[in-house]
């Protein structure tokens, strides 16, 4: 008896889903994949460049070396992903959920992640942000350890808990912004907006603030 197994290439063509695949250099460049179902794939090398994939199931996908710039991503889910060396530049990505992802070393530059769910989300370092818009963005109990948040604006968002060592958030607007009980080890705020921002059990020991527009409105010197 022959069993035949199902080209994963030619799965994901055929019906625009491939649970449960490993995609080694796949060509996906423009390529309309709203809805489809990757959960539990692997993708290595991947070019995934401006195709859709908004609504998209990517619950538990290893993504290695993958460029989706300028994809569209809204409403996908990423729970439970590793991520790794992947770059979602310019990127879609508003109300995406990345609860309790694993991010290493990935670019986020420009991207639109407004109202997406980072809850728990591990960023391991070496991941730029600058100039994204996380406006409203839930990042409670997130780790976002020498991020590159430069010029970001997280106006609205919930950081809680969330650990921002040596963080680079200098020009950020993070105007009206939860920060309560956060860890702020050499963070950078400089010519940040934190104006109405709530930095409740917050500890500015070590934290550069020049030029920051504070809770009150006051400029530090």
């Amino acid at each position: 008896m022959f069993l035949f197994r199902i080209d994963p290439f030619f799965e994901l063509w055929r019906t625009g889903n491939c649970p449960a695949c490993e995609l080694f250099q796949a060509e996906l460049t423009f390529k309309n994949l709203k809805g489809a179902n990757f959960e539990h794939s692997e993708i290595v090398d991947g070019d995934l460049r401006g195709a859709n994939l908004e609504n998209a199931n990517l619950d538990g996908i290893s993504l290695w070396g993958t460029n989706l710039s300028g994809a569209n991503l809204k409403n996908s889910d990423f729970e439970l992903a590793k991520i790794m060396l992947s770059n979602f530049s310019n990127t879609n990505l508003e109300g995406s959920l990345f609860k309790e992802t694993s991010i290493d070393k990935t670019n986020f530059q420009n991207a639109n992640l407004k109202n997406a769910d980072l809850r728990g989300a591990y960023f391991l370092g070496g991941n730029n942000f600058q100039n994204a818009n996380l406006e409203g963005t839930n990042l409670i109990i997130t780790k976002l350890k020498y991020a590159d948040l430069r010029g970001v604006n997280l106006s609205g968002a919930n950081l809680q808990h969330t650990d921002l060592t040596g963080a680079n958030l200098s020009g950020a607007n993070l105007s009206g912004a939860n920060l309560d009980n956060p860890i702020l080890t050499d963070a950078n705020f400089e010519n940040t907006n934190l104006r109405g921002a709530s930095f409740k059990g917050v500890n500015w020991k070590g934290v550069q603030l020049r030029g920051a527009i504070m809770p009150d409105g006051t400029i530090h010197p």
